[in-house]
């Protein structure tokens, strides 16, 4: 089951990229990949391609400090089907993110590990609606920075 969503754009090799992995690997419970943002609102795109350094650098400390299940995206994510259903799929604790939440409990019913798709042909383009809910880049920027370091 691949996830997506209305405001991203997926290249044509995308959905082998995302599923290669689970068909191939039975120790491979949950795939997820890489992402880049299409403006919508007044930050352009080389602003973008510097926050999505900082972003990858974040994602890296994640999976050594934290947990990699923080890094899966909904709209950039697939699992088996089967599974899913055996953990209760997309429900997930109020306050948690119910993509990493699956990945956590995918990975810990023993179905096997996060796979983070990184070939260049299966980068995903989604709008930064997101960032401009939280207010613009620089909101967002600091928002995420205390959530990576546990700042209250």
């Amino acid at each position: 089951m691949l996830n997506a969503d209305a405001d991203t754009i997926y290249p044509k090799d995308w959905i082998e990229e995302m599923t290669v992995p689970l068909i191939n690997n039975r120790d491979v419970a949950i795939t997820y990949g890489r992402f880049s943002f299409i403006p919508i609102g007044s930050t352009g795109r080389v602003t973008y391609y510097f926050y999505e350094m900082l972003a990858d650098l974040s994602r890296f400390y994640n999976n050594f400090k934290k947990t990699e299940a923080v890094n899966v995206y909904g709209f950039n994510s697939g699992f088996r089907r089967q599974q899913g259903l055996q953990v209760d799929g997309f429900n997930h604790p109020p306050g948690t993110n119910e993509d990493g939440y699956r990945a956590l409990k995918l990975t810990q019913k023993g179905f096997g590990k996060m796979y983070r798709v990184s070939k260049p042909n299966a980068i995903v383009w989604t709008t930064d609606r997101r960032i401009q809910i939280d207010g613009g880049l620089w909101k967002a920027v600091n928002k995420r920075l205390k959530r990576l370091f546990n700042i209250k």
